[in-house]
């Protein structure tokens, strides 16, 4: 699920740059990342970033998604 969050926000950067407020692209992180472990407390950090990079960071830096080594099903 992280690779496919980070290639939608990806796209949303590629289609829309800056021109569209990226507050509509924070919604669906809560259902990318419901599953993961602390999804809570890393949804409320990923929530106060102001744009799409710094979400990126903070997604990064604050990762506690599942293992990139899970298979499919187990995501």
């Amino acid at each position: 699920r992280k690779e496919l969050l980070i290639k939608h926000i990806n796209n949303f950067l590629e289609l829309w740059g800056t021109d569209k407020n990226f507050n509509v692209m924070k919604r669906f992180v809560k259902i990318y990342i419901s599953s993961w472990p602390g999804a809570k407390e890393l949804r409320d950090r990923l929530m106060k970033t102001r744009g799409a990079l710094e979400l990126l960071e903070a997604l990064r830096a604050g990762d506690k998604g599942p293992s990139e080594n899970l298979g499919r099903n187990e995501r």
